[in-house]
């Protein structure tokens, strides 16, 4: 005799972990941003800030914007600015 309960808590956590491994594949919208050949892949510019500060890193979109993003250090989450910048082409 089978223990019902038991097997239908195998058969949810297998279910539950199919639905998140399906979650994790390569959707096209993924697998096309990396192999876009319109994407500025030039480093950016980095502003090393003293200990215990997020470094600050601004790279041109091209379209007339400049993007500040911070590094994620610390358990501290990054944080992104755009402003406008004339001398970032349009």
């Amino acid at each position: 005799m089978t223990d019902i309960p038991r097997t239908a808590a195998r058969v949810s956590a297998l279910a539950a972990l199919c639905i998140v491994a399906a979650g994790c594949g390569n959707t096209p919208e993924r697998l096309n941003a990396h192999q876009s050949t319109n994407v500025d892949r030039n480093p950016p510019e980095v502003y090393a800030m003293p200990d215990h500060y997020n470094n600050v890193a601004s790279k041109c979109d091209g379209h007339g914007h400049r993007i500040y993003v911070t590094s994620n250090k610390d358990a501290a989450p990054s944080n992104m600015v755009v402003i406008e910048d004339k001398n970032c082409g349009v």
